[in-house]
């Protein structure tokens, strides 16, 4: 019986390893986009309550998107205590989704070997470990993504409907693996069939609901604000850097974070089975791959952010314990290759360590800026202006961020003023404009805390005598 289910277990201690790494980052305050985005957009759908219909939270904070993240966030935390804990381990939750999914799928198209490996790899991934406790919507979309192509490949119709509905509503960008769906749903049809437009519509119309829940919401938002997308977003639009952002993006899925020896050893597989002349159909990871491609080339259309690509991710690493089962029947070659592709992005995650919400290094930026909270709180700098750069000007202002021990507040500045006493400088942001003021005024530095690669230091600025 654990033979037949080795696979399962395996599948088990994957995600018990992952939590019990993470435990820890559980418990640490929001960071980043967090802080300032998504957990207000969250907390005030807890306070109103869930929905997924425009407006029912401040468009500021949701920015036009499709509401069905904080809608989900906001349930469950109506469910379980609304704190810091329980927010991360929804996050951890959905992550843990996402591993599993990933197995399913690519069980789905090859075995349970390239399933295991496959939930192995991206486990080991450093932009899915960061992300993996983060309350922010990647993780969300990369799931849904996952379970749209799996329950398309298992002709279940209503849970593909379902969760590419819910793709959807998640973000705009889950559009992309619906359309390459509905172009591989027409083509393998086309290839089956004499093709006929009105046979292929009765056929395959159903498949096409999940849409009808996005226009709706677009609609919806166009009657309450005037505008279908957020204008601020639609002003990041911008085609001269479309290229730039692309190479940017690629670059980042299959060179960076230890990936360039998982790409290059499997364009070397690749070359072996042309060499070989080895037939193998590589239909579905040719799939993934224009998914991939139509991905990267959507997100290059606007604002720029390396955890978006997550969603890429899992297929990325489908493809490639796909191709190398299928091409290596050599197993201790197997073993050695794989190991190889394991323990490349697990080296690099632990010896390059940053400050970005991409990278377990935020951890230490984490850790150095809420001791330079308490640094403040001890020495009693509430009343006294401090400036500071945006993300520590949020923590230090809103207590629901995790970085206070009260709801008592400071007096925080962006800029350095005439009653300006004090001035924070972290490592993972750099305020251009307040750096300049900072090297021209009198100082001293009072603290410094460091973590690693991360550091926050506080300065007095000194009277003129």
């Amino acid at each position: 019986m654990v033979k037949n289910n080795i696979d399962k277990i395996l599948l088990a201690v994957i995600i018990l390893i992952l939590f019990i790494y993470k435990y820890s980052f559980l418990h640490l305050p929001y960071y980043w986009d967090e802080a300032w985005s998504y957990k207000p957009a969250v907390e005030e759908m807890v306070k109103h309550g869930p929905s997924l219909l425009p407006g029912s939270i401040s468009v500021e904070n949701y920015k036009g998107h499709p509401l069905f993240f904080y809608f989900l966030s906001s349930l469950w935390l109506s469910i379980f205590p609304d704190n810091i804990f329980w927010s991360k381990l929804f996050a951890f939750a959905i992550s843990s989704l996402t591993i599993i999914y990933t197995y399913l799928l690519a069980k789905q198209i090859y075995n349970k070997q390239a399933g295991v490996i496959s939930a192995l790899l991206l486990s080991v991934q450093v932009v899915f470990v960061a992300q993996s406790s983060l309350l922010l919507p990647e993780m969300l979309l990369a799931l849904l993504s996952l379970m749209s192509f799996y329950y398309y490949f298992k002709n279940k119709t209503w849970a593909f409907i379902l969760s590419s509905s819910f793709l959807l509503l998640t973000k705009e960008t889950g559009f992309v693996a619906l359309l390459v769906i509905y172009i591989y749903d027409f083509f393998t049809y086309s290839r089956r069939n004499s093709f006929n437009v009105v046979k292929y519509l009765k056929n395959s119309i159903v498949k096409y609901i999940p849409v009808l829940p996005l226009i709706s919401f677009l609609i919806y938002q166009k009657v309450l604000f005037g505008w279908f997308f957020y204008p601020t977003h639609i002003a990041y639009i911008n085609l001269s850097e479309f290229f730039d952002k692309f190479s940017s993006y690629f670059a980042y899925l299959f060179i960076y974070q230890g990936r360039n020896v998982i790409f290059f050893s499997t364009i070397l597989v690749l070359i072996y089975i042309l060499i070989k002349k080895i037939k193998i159909d590589l239909e579905k990871q040719i799939l993934f791959l224009l998914f991939i491609v139509l991905y990267i080339s959507f997100l290059s259309l606007n604002f720029y952010s390396t955890r978006y690509i997550l969603s890429a991710i899992p297929f990325f690493v489908i493809i490639i314990s796909s191709i190398v089962l299928k091409a290596i029947s050599n197993k201790i070659l197997q073993i050695i290759l794989l190991s190889v592709f394991v323990f490349s992005p697990a080296f690099y995650g632990f010896t390059h360590l940053k400050d970005s919400d991409h990278n377990i290094g935020y951890e230490n930026v984490i850790t150095v800026q809420k001791k330079m909270v308490d640094y403040c709180e001890k020495e009693n700098l509430f009343n006294t202006e401090i400036a500071t750069h945006f993300l520590m000007k949020i923590y230090m202002t809103d207590s629901l961020c995790g970085y206070l021990s009260s709801s008592q507040t400071f007096k925080i500045s962006d800029k350095i003023t005439a009653s300006t006493k004090y001035v924070i400088v972290s490592s993972n942001e750099q305020n251009d404009f307040l750096n300049q003021q900072l090297s021209k005024v009198n100082k001293e530095k009072v603290v410094e805390f460091t973590e690693k690669q991360a550091s926050c230091t506080l300065f007095r600025i000194k009277v003129k005598d």
